[in-house]
């Protein structure tokens, strides 16, 4: 595993997200803020993009995964920008107290995206 996946997975693990109980959204758009609110408090703490690809929710309403891609920049030894490109999973389980919180998340890398020339 490459430093830089590293690093990733440590400010993923890093970084706790919560968000408050709202029944006024459905599922998928809760899942959608959540991974939202979740990617910006990792961004505080490096370079990184995440695209959520899909979310979906339990039918029993208390746990919910996001899925989707990540683009991680960092500087080398050089202090040269170097982007890394991956997948991540995330899943959400509700709270007693109404809270989301991110209980797994993981993710790999993947070789840089093509843009289909």
């Amino acid at each position: 595993m490459t430093r830089i996946s590293m690093a990733l997975l440590l400010l993923l693990f890093a970084v706790p997200t919560f968000a408050k109980k709202d029944k006024s959204v459905e599922a998928s758009d809760l899942l959608f803020r959540l991974e939202a609110q979740f990617a910006a408090d990792v961004a505080q703490h490096g370079h990184a993009a995440f695209l959520t690809h899909l979310a979906d929710m339990a039918a029993s309403g208390d746990l919910g995964y996001t899925y989707g891609t990540y683009v991680f920049t960092s500087k080398n030894k050089e202090g040269k920008l170097v982007a890394s490109y991956g997948k991540y999973t995330s899943i959400w389980k509700k709270q007693k107290d109404g809270q989301w919180k991110v209980v797994v998340d993981m993710g790999n890398s993947s070789p840089e995206p093509t843009t289909g020339k």
